[in-house]
């Protein structure tokens, strides 16, 4: 009878480990699914995203591109320009240019005043924006493209002037 006493013991004592341990897993483990379909809900495939391009001659125009991968959509959400020291100018004019639907649109202009001397001159300046970008039907200059012109008395670009974008990408249907 002892021995029959024990056995049910143990497999009781077994059996409350078990339901023990489940009750213990089985909730972070739903909380774990649940997280997991949240997230894939809130986060719609965005892909950060960023770029960078030089604009080496400005006398008085330069321009630059960056090319975009057809099937993505591109978000811009910030562009920075900086024109180091070592330039002649008194104002940078500033143009922010992306193909949406095959269309070239301008989604940022500005004039930046120069700071330091007119010799040695710099400009530096972020701009939060929010423009959509793809190159479906665009032709081979698809794609983002910057441009800055510099005014004053014989203005110069000593320095390439540079230009950063940034934002996400989400991969069209």
């Amino acid at each position: 009878m002892k021995k029959t006493t024990l056995t049910i013991i143990f497999v009781a004592s077994i059996w409350v480990m078990i339901m023990a341990s489940i009750a213990v897993v089985a909730p972070k483990a739903v909380r774990a699914a649940v997280a997991t379909l949240i997230r894939d809900q809130d986060n719609t495939a965005r892909h950060p995203w960023a770029a960078e391009c030089l604009i080496t001659s400005a006398s008085p125009q330069g321009s630059c591109a960056y090319s975009l991968y057809a099937g993505n959509e591109y978000v811009v959400q910030n562009v920075t320009l900086q024109v180091p020291p070592g330039s002649s100018f008194s104002a940078v004019t500033f143009s922010a240019f992306c193909t949406s639907a095959g269309v070239l649109n301008t989604f940022l202009a500005a004039t930046i005043p120069a700071a330091g001397t007119a010799s040695n001159a710099t400009a530096y300046q972020t701009f939060p924006v929010t423009a959509y970008c793809d190159p479906q039907g665009a032709s081979s200059s698809g794609g983002v493209q910057a441009a800055v012109g510099l005014s004053g008395a014989s203005p110069s670009l000593g320095n390439p002037a540079q230009v950063w974008l940034s934002g996400y990408y989400v991969t069209l249907p």
